[in-house]
């Protein structure tokens, strides 16, 4: 265990910068360049129905409903075909 949190605290403290300096250096970086708009998350521009994947959500719940839709009618298709069948037997 100690040696795990040794490693751990390596990795932790191995920074080339110390984080005051880093935080300066971004806050100097974002005055001087107005703003950084290049930093931004694209998400920004997304629409809402873009942002909470709307489209992917409804894409998916129609595939799946789809594969239950054709499912069931195989398996009702299926069943006449047997009780069929066996009447005639």
């Amino acid at each position: 265990y100690k040696e795990v949190v040794q490693k751990l605290s390596a990795v932790h403290n191995d920074r080339p910068f110390d984080p005051v300096d880093l935080s300066v250096y971004w806050t100097e970086f974002v005055m001087k360049h107005k703003g950084a708009k290049h930093l931004k998350a694209a998400f920004r521009d997304l629409n809402w129905f873009q942002y909470f994947s709307l489209d992917v959500i409804a894409l998916l719940a129609v595939l799946v409903l789809s594969h239950v839709f054709l499912t069931v009618k195989c398996v009702k298709l299926c069943l006449q075909k047997l009780s069929k069948k066996r009447k005639r037997d």
